[in-house]
């Protein structure tokens, strides 16, 4: 899927000419970790090169990659990096925290009864830094700024709509919902330097839940629907620190249809 804007908001930044911003979900995760990054350095796959051409043709200064493998070294993202750049789609600025996505703590949080899998992570995943976000940009990131939401827990959030069993009680366990963070994936406030002395652009990235594959307690759907209102809150100051500045995009994989839900 890619959405990509060249929107009436972004004429008001008077930016000539208007910047270009996209998301794209690649599916270029793996199912074990290096596995990507050695497909990346080989340069050889055809699903990458097939990536590294699309990058190209969006010609996006500002690109959201989804489902890209990771490491806490930065080595994948790093060669990515040089990798598209190989291929017609360089940028100066990258961006890819660790994402929630395969980090196990040792408890049962999907209430199946068993430890360990892909669903007992903090985010989905068979492994730590399974299908993260990538950010890449042409405008400076200014990183000490960063606001990064991906370790919030999930109980934290104003309002959460935490589970529950049928007698009123926490789902999976009182225990999961004391490590739980919201984020399926990772949530983002990234400041860009807009060009002339314009100020900045915040980047609002993130990937929710998908709301199925659930159970009557509605864990997934009850998630999906808090990533959202983590972003309505941050934007009108429910929820601290308020996002500063004039102008914001949201860059994001809902996964829920505007009209189905």
């Amino acid at each position: 899927m890619v959405l990509v804007w060249a929107a009436a908001w972004a004429s008001a930044i008077r930016a000539d000419p208007p910047l270009r911003l996209a998301t794209y979900h690649s599916d270029a995760a793996r199912q074990g970790p290096g596995l990507l990054l050695h497909a990346i350095v080989q340069g050889k796959d055809p699903q990458l090169q097939a990536l590294a051409r699309v990058v190209a043709l969006l010609d996006a200064d500002v690109l959201l990659l989804h489902d890209i493998d990771l490491d806490a070294g930065g080595a994948t993202a790093a060669a990515l990096g040089r990798f598209l750049a190989q291929n017609g789609a360089p940028y100066a600025h990258i961006l890819a925290p660790m994402p929630n996505a395969g980090v196990l703590n040792g408890l049962d949080l999907n209430g199946d009864g068993r430890l360990g899998r892909a669903n007992d992570a903090l985010g989905y995943g068979v492994f730590r830094g399974q299908g993260g976000m990538v950010l890449l940009s042409r405008l400076p990131i200014i990183s000490e700024e960063l606001i990064d939401f991906t370790g919030l827990l999930w109980r934290d959030l104003p309002g959460a709509s935490l589970p529950k069993r049928s007698d009123g009680t926490a789902f999976p366990s009182a225990a999961a919902l004391e490590v739980q963070r919201l984020s399926a994936v990772g949530a983002w406030a990234v400041p860009l330097r807009l060009p002339g002395g314009a100020g900045r652009l915040w980047v609002m990235a993130f990937h929710a839940s998908p709301p199925v594959f659930d159970r009557p307690e509605d864990r997934n759907g009850r998630r999906n629907a808090d990533e959202l209102h983590l972003w309505a809150q941050a934007l009108d100051g429910t929820l601290a620190p308020a996002l500063p500045g004039q102008y914001f995009a949201l860059m994001r994989v809902t996964n829920i249809d505007p009209l189905l839900g």
